[in-house]
Formats: C-alpha cells, structure tokens, sequence
C-alpha cells in the first residue's frame, strides 16, 4: 500500500504544473477527485504486483524491485523538502524602503505634481491609506554651475526649477501697454475782433 501511495504521488509530481498545491494528495490540476481516483488505483495495482511478485520472470521481479528503490528515494527526497519547507517559512516585508533594487521606483528623483489647471504645486506631500509619507527620491538639486546642493523645499517637488512640463503659470506679458493719447486740445478759439466804428462825417 506504500508503494502504490508513493507511485500515485510520483506520478502526480510528473503531471503536476504547480507542486506547491500538491499537499499529501496526489492532486493533479488542483483536484481532489482526481486525486482520490489516482491514489485507489495505484494502491490496486501496487497490491495486485505484490501478490504476484512470486510468479513473475527474474527480470519483470528485478524491474519491480528498481521501481521501488526509486519510490523510496522520491519519498526521502520529498520528505526533506516538506520538512525543509515547513522550517523555513518565507517571509517578505513590505515597507518603504526604496533602496532594494526590485524596485519600480528606485530610479525617482523627484515629484511633480499638477493640479487640473496645468499648474505646478509646490510643497505637495504624499501619503499612503495608513496616513505614512512616502519618501521617493532625493532633496538635492544641481544648478546650471553643476553644483549640488540640498533642497530648502518642505515638499515636493524638491527642485521645482527642474519640472518636466514648466511651472504652468503663465509668463507676464513683456510688452507695456500704450499711454493713453492726451485728449486733442480743443483748438483756440479766435477772440472777435472789435467792431469798427464808423467814421465821423465830414
């Protein structure tokens, strides 16, 4: 019976696309009916070669013996990986740590962040559903000289000189408006000149 349950579990190992969901069923694609079908057969047939072991040829009874050294050494070899496995557990922890390489966002050196009008925000800051801030990036920022130096900004972006898409506001316009023309004076009005007396008759 051993053997026809280490047979069943070796065959279930071979058909099996994923052996994590294998457990101490012969479970093929995940099911336990199928499982259950493939242990009582090879239990059937592991006892009915049992019985008849006694009649079988030299090299059918040396074939049978080969088969069995290797379910043994399947079951060692599976017993050590189920015990191993149990002892070390995995365990991965999520935080906010930013310099492991496997990270999609390692390579963010600041934030920009624009509001519905096209218009950079300045002194945004970012948090999770926790309410933790998430850090990305630097606060260092280099000049047009190639000088470095550590950003005074409390949020982001960091470097609000170096946004990908400008500030959004827009630039003040360069041309002055015109004067207004002085009013035209009105034009001198020409005084009347004095009415000429007639001259005394002679």
């Amino acid at each position: 019976m051993l053997r026809g349950y280490l047979a069943a579990m070796a065959i279930a190992f071979l058909l099996a696309s994923n052996h994590g969901d294998m457990g101490l069923l012969p479970r093929i694609g995940d099911s336990d009916l199928v499982a259950l079908v493939l242990l009582t057969g090879s239990v059937i047939v592991s006892l009915a070669l049992a019985r008849r072991s006694q009649a079988l040829s030299r090299l059918p009874r040396w074939a049978l013996r080969a088969g069995t050294a290797f379910l043994i050494i399947f079951a060692v070899a599976g017993f050590a990986g189920a015990d191993s496995d149990t002892r070390n557990v995995p365990y991965s922890e999520t935080n906010y740590d930013y310099n492991n390489g496997g990270n999609p966002y390692s390579n963010v050196q600041d934030v920009y962040v624009y509001d519905s009008q096209g218009q950079l925000v300045v002194g945004a800051r970012l948090y999770d559903q926790e309410g933790n801030p998430i850090q990305l990036g630097n606060n260092y920022c280099t000049d047009s000289t190639g000088a470095s130096a550590r950003s005074r900004t409390l949020g982001y972006p960091y470097c609000p000189g170096d946004a990908p898409f400008g500030t959004g506001e827009s630039a003040p316009s360069t041309s002055a408006s015109a004067p207004a023309s002085a009013p035209a004076s009105a034009p001198a009005s020409v005084p009347a000149s004095a009415p000429v007396s007639p001259s005394p008759p002679r």
